[in-house]
């Protein structure tokens, strides 16, 4: 049964898949960790902002 499912699966097009999937994902990733630091950026800009003065002087 499972050298049935390696000639029905190719390398080939299994590795292609894979990068396929693994490079969609990638992509997920790092458009949410973008809006993730984008977020944490305009919060702390509105926070120097109301404190007056950025956080590493208070720290």
């Amino acid at each position: 049964m499972v050298a049935d499912l390696r000639r029905l699966l190719a390398p080939a097009e299994t590795t292609a898949a894979t990068f396929v999937l693994a490079l969609c994902l990638f992509q997920l990733n790092f458009r949410w960790l973008l809006s993730l630091l984008f977020t944490i950026e305009k919060t702390s800009n509105q926070a120097e902002r109301h404190a007056g003065a950025p956080f590493s002087k208070h720290a």
